[in-house]
């Protein structure tokens, strides 16, 4: 993995091909997570809204996979 800062204030994140695209992508679902409550402009209910939306959007896309 690396990870670079850019001059313009982004991170660059690299990732082997190799890495797990569920386990990248629940990061991913996180990283947006703290991008959208970054300096505190939003409340813990649109936090809550934003978490239960990706679960919810993660079951629908998974649930085959544990429900057989």
């Amino acid at each position: 993995m690396l990870i670079t800062r850019t001059s313009d204030d982004q991170i660059i994140i690299k990732v082997s091909p190799d890495v797990d695209r569920f386990g990248l992508q629940r990061a991913l679902d996180y990283l947006k997570f703290l991008e959208t409550t970054a300096g505190g402009k939003a409340t813990q209910a649109e936090a809550d809204a934003i978490a239960e939306k990706v679960n919810s959007s993660w079951w629908k896309k998974n649930k085959k996979r544990f429900v057989k």
